[in-house]
């Protein structure tokens, strides 16, 4: 009985417990360079106030680059991608983010953040032309060491191949 008693009260409990937290969603799920796409709070009944969105490009490396998309409003906020990668999307919650009594500067934890791929607007040319150059060097090179191969001793013809 006791047992059973345990299992309805978890049933009930547990929903409450485990809340919903505020998470991000992007429309499209990957968005395109040059094209707008929308970014909104999901997981609270009503956005805080003062909610800014910052966008990093490229998070962690060297050519990291950060930008402030703005003020999150009811309907999210409009963003076009300028740089294909990934891309770190935070929702900060507003607060002191510089300064203080030794003049460091205090960082503030996002309320919300999504990591998501930026796709580039059109294959780069570039990408194809190496693709192109790696492909030539593989199969020219395997029709190089075949002709090798199939040499016989001190002979420039090929060999029969039933030797």
């Amino acid at each position: 009985m006791t047992r059973t008693a345990c299992t309805i009260v978890l049933l009930v409990v547990a929903p409450a417990l485990c809340a919903a937290k505020p998470a991000l969603k992007v429309e499209p799920a990957y968005p395109t360079v040059g094209r707008p796409a929308t970014v909104t709070l999901t997981g609270v009944a009503e956005a805080p106030k003062g909610l800014r969105l910052k966008v990093t490009y490229r998070p962690a490396s060297q050519t990291e680059e950060t930008d402030d998309m703005g003020e999150l409003g009811a309907t999210g906020v409009r963003w076009t991608p300028t740089s294909p990668g990934v891309t770190k999307i935070a929702a900060v919650a507003p607060g002191v983010q510089s300064g203080g009594a030794g003049g460091g500067s205090k960082k503030v934890k996002p309320v919300a953040t999504v990591t998501i791929s930026t796709r580039y607007a059109s294959a780069p040319v570039s990408g194809i032309l190496v693709m192109l150059i790696a492909g030539l060097l593989l199969f020219g090179g395997a029709a190089w060491s075949m002709r090798v191969a199939m040499r016989g001793p001190n002979t420039e013809r090929p060999m029969p191949y039933d030797t």
